[in-house]
């Protein structure tokens, strides 16, 4: 019986056949960096590809029929859905460890410090946004997989892009956002993506047909 952290790995193992898609993340973070960006935007830019390339998972889930290759591992659909949550979760630390470090070289060689307060705040709002784009993207896939829903899946793209574009337009939506980004949200923004995740989970769960 195949366990999640099997499953964790298989994952991964069938996306090291995909590296150059791996590698546009530190490349793309590189380019931010460079323009000197905060570390809040990088990380969120970083979550952003992360989703990217976990849809080239479904992708060649789908292509390559390895829907038979689960079946013969005896694979429980417990296992495969939440196998295929916690792997892209661990993509996207991986992503954001990334984001600190080349962040924190540019940053020391422009002269700037890295708080660890703006680590820590970095890190909960680009997990929520995350964890938000992913508790909708997921489902779609399990439910009508990769061709069907690669277009549907990028509605929650839109809609967090939409809001940033409102920020900047509407007075009202961005000093909720400036308030955002001078107070201690963390636990809420931790609080907020858990229970994003955990419900996607469960609807996916559904979703998903063996």
């Amino acid at each position: 019986m195949i366990t999640v952290l099997n499953m964790v790995k298989l994952d991964f193992f069938t996306l090291k056949s995909q590296l150059g898609v791996y590698l546009t993340v530190p490349a793309v973070i590189g380019m931010f960096c460079i323009m000197n960006s905060s570390l809040l935007l990088v990380s969120v830019t970083a979550a952003w590809l992360i989703l990217i390339v976990n849809a080239t998972l479904f992708s060649i889930q789908e292509k390559y029929g390895l829907e038979r290759l689960y079946s013969s591992l005896a694979i429980t659909k417990k296992t495969f859905v939440l196998g295929r949550y916690l792997s892209t979760i661990f993509n996207f630390v991986i992503g954001f460890a990334v984001s600190v470090v080349m962040s924190f070289c540019f940053f020391a060689y422009n002269g700037r410090a890295m708080r660890l307060y703006e680590i820590l705040t970095a890190f909960c709002l680009s997990l929520f946004v995350f964890s938000f784009i992913l508790a909708v993207q997921l489902p779609i896939y399990f439910r009508v997989g990769y061709s069907k829903g690669r277009y549907l899946s990028l509605l929650p793209f839109i809609a967090v892009f939409g809001i940033a574009i409102l920020s900047s337009l509407v007075e009202k939506t961005n000093v909720i956002l400036k308030y955002i980004l001078e107070h201690d949200i963390s636990f809420l923004c931790l609080a907020g993506s858990a229970i994003a995740l955990v419900i996607s989970y469960f609807i996916s769960l559904l979703c998903y047909k063996k």
